[in-house]
């Protein structure tokens, strides 16, 4: 009994690691790997929902499915012992998804990718963890170990892949295709999937071929080959639809992702019973296993001792390195090995352990460098998503500004404080285009520039050369361009990109950017400041049309105010009466001027005057008749008692009056106007026609001098001939 007793304790041993805990972690994730799945489409949702592209019961609807999957996580878990360690972690993540639900109305869509991504990080590094600590992935047999690396290492990245793929195609703006940089990025991600798909080909290949019962095969396979289709239906709908230069349909980008999003889901339902069936039979065979063995034990004990003892000696070594090195394993140290020693079954095994466990830190090595690139690409977009958040917030401001001499100096402001350049200028070419002219700097070296009048001539060093192709120059190293950085007044300069300022197809100007890093300049610097000088330069341009129409409007209003001037002054000198008088008794014409301080006052400023007048009796208002900002008259209203104060209200009713009554005014005297314009063309008219109604010159001459002295009153009208120098007349 002793002698077979490590055999029966490794026995029992295997079924609780390789049976119970590998059941265990295979039900257990399951429900976890599905909130982790629902969670990617949640937060594919609750972004567009908070843009306004999907309606709100839409996001309701899958929120309530998530809720389904926590109730039953939570059953699961009153189901497992094991799986108790855990229960705290799972209420912690519960609660973050239900701070998800309520911020969803009042936060950005940054800050909602952000909590979903935390959350789904998480639930991931759980599942990982469940499989190391159940033993899943020590597990000693090829066909169940291979359909534990597919559930809980390839399902796991290529749901992630796939979502970043489903992100790269949606951000794109509406109407526009995806840069080539974003191209390359989606082509990486599909043909990292298509390796991840071919490894899965292979781990179920060799599953199978290992798998003793076939039970397996009528589970995985028909699953497996669905899935392959459906995956190459979305590389197919992403090279097409995606990657072929059109402009993705943000409608069917997000359809495929979700068809695949659910391929994903079923393949790993599949895979997941696959290994459950596996497992299960394991477990059926080690306790079909430990009856006989137990049999024989205690029906060969009295004798077989001493046999019994050598071969217990002959297989506890080995198996105690094979439980020394999984120890090793599960702790952390994927470099554990087993010596391989004699033939057989332990041979077999021992076999099967080192290309286990060199697998496992094959794949662990590729998911860490897999981690590695995804943190460099975040990093990326994070800074690509914060230079595009500068430039909005820099044509914001400069959007507002009109007045060429504050816009430029806050251009180059706004340019060095965002993005933390050595020197900011900007240069405007002349009229004649002969000379790209300093206007603004940011750096000391820059003012001394724009005090002694910086130019430089068209076609001279990288910024004349800008200015005069209308294309990008950057020089990315001191030491190869050294001729461009000869300027006393900027030392620290080591390398110097000059964008062109084009509006309407035509360079106005060149934008300066130097730095002291060389080689600062990266293509994507490039292609961002680009853009901000696009920006910039129809800034400019706004702000000299503005300048130009506020200057056409001032000359505008100078020549209608002469005009209006000029033509009261004729239309006054023309009125036989000067004013009007009104009071209770009557009205009457003024033929004498009235002269008083207040309505010299009331003329001369175009200002209401009001009160009790000092020593009158009879308090007066006098408000000035302005039309379109000239005094052309004024309103002298007198009250009929010493005693009275004029309101506000009062004031304010007699400005209105004194408006329309301006309006009244100007109308009867372009009315009058154009009475007397008619009248003399009639007239002029009526002359010509009696000139043209004769032939004899004599008689045009005496008709048009009859009608003019008729006209005009005239007691006499003579036509004086033209002498020549010698005093002869002359036709």
């Amino acid at each position: 009994i002793i002698a077979f007793l490590p055999l029966i304790g490794n026995e029992v041993d295997r079924i609780n690691r390789y049976g119970t805990g590998e059941l265990f972690g295979t039900l257990y994730t399951r429900p976890l790997w599905k909130i982790t799945h629902d969670l990617y489409l949640h937060q594919v949702l609750s972004e567009k929902f908070v843009e306004g592209e999907v309606e709100f019961p839409e996001v309701e609807a899958l929120q309530a499915t998530i809720d389904v999957d926590f109730d039953e996580l939570e059953a699961r878990q009153r189901q497992e012992i094991l799986s108790e360690p855990y229960h705290g972690e799972v209420a912690e993540f519960k609660d973050r998804w239900a701070n998800i639900k309520v911020s969803l109305s009042n936060t950005d869509s940054a800050a909602l990718k952000a909590q979903h991504e935390s959350l789904i990080n998480d639930f991931n590094d759980l599942i990982l963890r469940i499989g190391e600590d159940s033993n899943l992935v020590l597990d000693p047999d090829l066909d169940t170990y291979y359909m534990m690396d597919i559930v809980l290492f390839e399902m796991t990245e290529i749901e992630s892949l796939t979502f970043e793929i489903y992100q790269l195609a949606d951000s794109v703006p509406d109407g526009q295709g995806l840069s080539a940089r974003e191209q390359e990025q989606i082509a990486n991600l599909l043909s990292n999937i298509e390796t991840n798909m071919t490894q899965i080909d292979r781990k179920i290949s060799v599953a199978l071929e290992n798998n003793v019962t076939g039970e397996m095969e009528p589970i995985i396979l028909p699953a497996s080959e669905e899935y392959r289709t459906q995956m190459q239906s979305f590389a197919d709908f992403v090279e097409n639809g995606v990657l072929s230069g059109a402009v993705p349909d943000p409608t069917n980008t997000l359809v495929a992702f979700e068809e695949i999003h659910k391929a994903n889901q079923d393949f790993y339902l599949a895979a997941s019973n696959t290994l459950q069936t596996g497992v299960s039979a394991r477990v059926n065979s080690s306790i079909l296993r430990f009856y006989p063995i137990a049999l024989v034990v205690l029906a060969s004990v009295a004798g077989a001792f001493l046999l019994g003892q050598s071969i217990m000696s002959s297989i506890s070594h080995p198996l105690s390195q094979l439980v020394d090195a999984s120890q090793q394993l599960a702790a952390g140290d994927l470099s554990a090995r087993v010596e391989i020693q004699g033939s057989g079954e332990l041979e077999k095994v021992s076999k099967a352990f080192n290309k286990m466990a060199a697998d496992l830190e094959a794949d662990k090595s590729s998911l860490t460098q897999r981690a590695k690139e995804l943190e460099t690409a975040n990093q990326i977009n994070a800074a690509r998503a914060r230079e595009f958040q500068f430039i909005s917030e820099i044509s914001q401001v400069i959007s507002q500004e009109q007045k060429l001499d504050i816009l430029l100096p806050l251009i180059t402001r706004l340019v060095s404080d965002k993005f933390n350049f050595y020197h900011i200028g900007i240069f405007l070419t002349d009229d004649s285009r002969r000379y790209a002219i300093l206007q603004a700097a940011n750096s000391e070296g820059g003012q001394r520039m724009l005090n002694r009048g910086h130019r430089l001539e068209l076609g001279t060093g990288i910024v004349g050369n800008v200015a005069q192709t209308g294309v990008v120059r950057v020089a990315h190293d001191v030491g190869a361009d050294a001729v461009f950085f000869d300027n006393p007044d900027l030392p620290a300069t080591r390398s110097e990109m000059a964008i062109p300022l084009n509006a309407r197809g035509v360079t106005i100007g060149v934008l300066d950017v130097q730095s002291t890093k060389a080689g600062e300049f990266s293509e994507n610097i490039i292609n961002i400041l680009g853009i901000l000088g696009d920006q910039i330069a129809i800034a400019i341009e706004n702000a000299r049309l503005f300048t130009r129409t506020q200057q056409a409007l001032t000359e505008a209003q100078t020549l209608y105010s002469q005009y209006l001037q000029k033509e009261w002054k004729a239309f006054r000198s023309k009125a036989t009466n000067v004013g009007y008088h009104q009071s209770m008794t009557g009205g009457k014409p003024i033929e004498t001027p009235l002269d008083t301080n207040e309505i010299r006052h009331a003329l001369q400023h175009g200002e209401v005057v009001h009160g009790d007048n000092g020593s009158q009796t009879e308090p007066a208002v006098v408000v000035p008749i302005k039309l379109r900002g000239e005094t052309i008259g004024v309103l002298n209203i007198k009250a009929p008692v010493k005693d009275r104060k004029w309101s506000k209200d009062e004031i304010n009713m007699i400005e209105s009056v004194s408006e329309r009554l301006a309006l009244a005014l100007e109308n009867a005297r372009l009315f009058e106007e154009t009475n007397r314009r008619a009248e003399r063309e009639r007239i002029v008219s009526e002359i010509s026609g009696k000139i043209r109604s004769v032939n004899d010159p004599q008689v045009m001459i005496q008709t048009a001098l009859e009608e003019l002295r008729n006209v005009l009153g005239a007691s006499r009208v003579q036509v004086i001939p033209q002498t020549s120098g010698d005093g002869s007349k002359t036709n």
